[in-house]
């Protein structure tokens, strides 16, 4: 390799990190795919797996209308809720610790 291209590789390297969607961790992190896998498995009968898929359809609903609701529930909640609201979640940016 030559030493540009080493260089576009760590640049690239670099960039994908810092590009790490929080959102996807949080809505389908390993406890919900866990969890629907062992819920999946223990179904043992086609109902059991459509009322899965309809918690699985209603959970994604729920997240899909906070995430339209997203700005009227930030201008609700003001600054102060939305500081404590990251502090309960853990979400905080790490820089704004105060």
């Amino acid at each position: 390799m030559t030493e540009l291209t080493s260089y576009f590789i760590l640049a690239f390297s670099s960039l994908f990190t810092l590009v790490n969607p929080i959102g996807i961790p949080l809505i389908a992190g390993p406890g919900a795919i866990s969890s629907v896998m062992i819920f999946s498995s223990e179904a043992e009968n086609w109902e059991y797996k459509f009322v899965l898929l309809g918690v699985i359809t209603l959970v994604m609903s729920l997240t899909y209308f906070i995430f339209q609701m997203a700005d009227y529930l930030a201008h609700r909640f003001g600054t102060i809720g939305l500081r404590i609201t990251q502090r309960i979640m853990g979400t905080h940016p790490h820089g704004h610790c105060s």
